[in-house]
């Protein structure tokens, strides 16, 4: 990598992934900023790339069991942000929850499992979304959407 350029988001998760296998020590990323900075997207890319490194790293191919169990992993991501991401003013899929990750390498520095642990969900907000332009969980409006009890009512129909 040149180093006079700014960090990127694969060259923090190849950091990482090396010293994890140099080291034989955990390591961690952290990921911050401010609402609408994409905090949720950069975990996304951390993943993806991390799952690439490790089936680059132990040989793992298409139909491995560690392909497979990352793709799982990867797939957790659509039903998180159902049940805790919200549109708001600044942001249409703001996450309204924390995420700590955790993803587990063999000796082979394979990826063979992951925990993902939620915490500070927004509470108030199944009951209280009343701000312009917010809304309630993704998942409430999925629900509805699907539910032919509701086909073609509005909320003054549930008033």
């Amino acid at each position: 990598r040149d180093p006079r350029l700014e960090p990127h988001l694969y060259d923090v998760a190849e950091q990482a992934y090396r010293q994890l296998v140099a080291e034989q020590k955990p390591q961690s990323i952290v990921i911050s900023g401010e609402s609408g900075a994409g905090k949720t997207e950069s975990i996304k890319y951390c993943m993806n790339f991390l799952v690439w490194r490790s089936a680059q790293s132990s040989g793992g191919g298409d139909g491995s069991a560690a392909n497979q169990l990352t793709q799982r992993i990867m797939q957790s991501n659509p039903l998180l942000e159902a049940l805790g991401n919200a549109k708001t003013q600044r942001n249409n899929n703001s996450s309204r929850f924390g995420k700590y990750i955790t993803l587990a390498f063999d000796r082979a520095h394979s990826i063979v499992g992951a925990q993902i642990n939620t915490f500070l969900l927004e509470k108030s907000r199944v009951t209280n979304a009343s701000a312009t332009n917010e809304r309630s969980y993704h998942v409430l409006y999925y629900v509805v959407a699907g539910s032919p009890l509701v086909a073609g009512k509005t909320c003054a129909d549930f008033r």
